[in-house]
């Protein structure tokens, strides 16, 4: 579990002073995917207050939105099968283009494809930590 909140701290840490890119989301997304719990809750909130503090943004906005992803994705995990590649595709790109509509209004083309490809990147990592180690989770 610890190996997680590094990736979120780095993920945040990141966006808040190098990247324009919401890789927390991305991160939030393809953890959602693989699996939702306690823990990966009590995660994405600290995180997206941590991401609140760093961007000297309203606190708790981004919690707010982070929860609310992966609660969308939790509510579906009964409908459909989450945990492939073309579920994480449709709920990650619904996500980031809603996100970068009204929360960042900054929505570009560029910005989208680089999220996308950051997306598949965590949800590779998650993939192989489930697999591998699944104390991590």
């Amino acid at each position: 579990m610890f190996f997680l909140y590094l990736i979120f701290f780095i993920s945040a840490l990141f966006q808040a002073t190098f990247l324009p890119l919401n890789l927390l989301l991305c991160a939030v997304v393809a953890l959602s995917v693989i699996r939702v719990n306690r823990q990966t809750v009590n995660l994405l909130f600290f995180s997206g207050i941590l991401l609140s503090f760093l961007n000297l943004s309203l606190v708790g906005l981004t919690s707010v939105y982070l929860l609310f992803s992966s609660f969308l994705i939790f509510l579906y995990q009964r409908k459909f099968k989450t945990n492939n590649l073309y579920y994480w595709f449709v709920i990650s790109s619904l996500l980031l283009i809603g996100e970068g509509l009204f929360l960042s209004r900054n929505l570009s083309v560029v910005n989208y494809f680089v999220q996308i490809i950051f997306s598949l990147l965590y949800f590779v990592l998650f993939r192989i930590i489930t697999y591998k180690k699944n104390d991590f989770l």
